[in-house]
């Protein structure tokens, strides 16, 4: 046990040196926003650099290729800075999404058994991987992946709310995130789609949204969660992260 808990801590405070905040600001505006953003989802920035867990359980409803919907359950695992798994569960199969540090976890499992992504495939597929989760932790928390480390600049205001957009170190396009009324992040677009999240409410100290809805191109449905729990900063394990053990 003892040993165990020498592990657990010393996870942490790797974690926590990951989580500095991996973007810089091309102007104080969008400094500016960006900042009160996250004051208003911690209650102060410093408590989002401290994000070491989430795990959020709910109800999620996919859109399917022939134009129906199948519904399930869905649980989201991360534990900073490269851990995520995803499990989506519905009636004909159970999904899995993401990666352990730098494997890729994806996977269906289905009566017939359990098949994974074709190794010639496996490289994109992390790569989007880690896209996603980071896209979702700043559209959520406002903590941002050394996957993305972007540079912000202010770029004025549409449809009602206040926009900042991200590049990357060539200064091609990464992202844009639009903040509304109450200067929380609303919505995050990226090439090929975007992510909106509402229903914002306190878990654990932070302000976090119990529903997130992605789209694809020309605004098509992917899949829209609606989360009943949400857990920061709780315990996790190996185990947590491996498909064998995945419920």
């Amino acid at each position: 046990m003892r040993t165990a808990g020498v592990i657990i801590g010393l996870l942490a405070i790797a974690a926590a040196l990951h989580a500095q905040d991996a973007l810089t600001f091309g102007d104080d505006a969008a400094a500016s926003l960006f900042r009160t953003a996250r004051m208003n989802v911690s209650g102060r920035e410093a408590t989002v650099r401290e994000l070491l867990s989430l795990r959020m359980a709910g109800a999620i409803r996919i859109a399917t290729p022939d134009g129906a919907e199948e519904r399930g359950s869905v649980e989201v695992r991360v534990l900073l800075p490269d851990r995520y798994l995803r499990i989506d569960a519905t009636g004909s199969a159970t999904r899995y999404s993401g990666f352990d540090r730098d494997t890729l976890l994806n996977a269906i499992r289905t009566r017939d058994g359990v098949s994974s992504t074709p190794e010639l495939l496996r490289g994109a597929a992390l790569q989007a991987e880690r896209r996603r989760l980071a896209y979702l932790l700043l559209g959520a928390a406002t903590y941002v992946s050394r996957d993305l480390s972007p540079v912000m600049y202010s770029a004025g205001y549409g449809a009602g709310a206040r926009v900042i957009e991200g590049v990357d170190a060539e200064k091609k396009f990464l992202l844009r995130l639009a903040f509304g009324d109450s200067t929380l992040p609303v919505r995050v677009e990226y090439t090929g789609g975007g992510m909106t999240f509402a229903d914002r409410r306190m878990a654990d100290g932070l302000q976090l949204p119990f529903r997130i809805t992605t789209t694809g191109g020309g605004g098509r449905l992917v899949d829209e969660i609606v989360f009943d729990s949400i857990r920061v900063n709780g315990d996790m394990s190996d185990a947590d992260f491996r498909i064998s053990a995945a419920r």
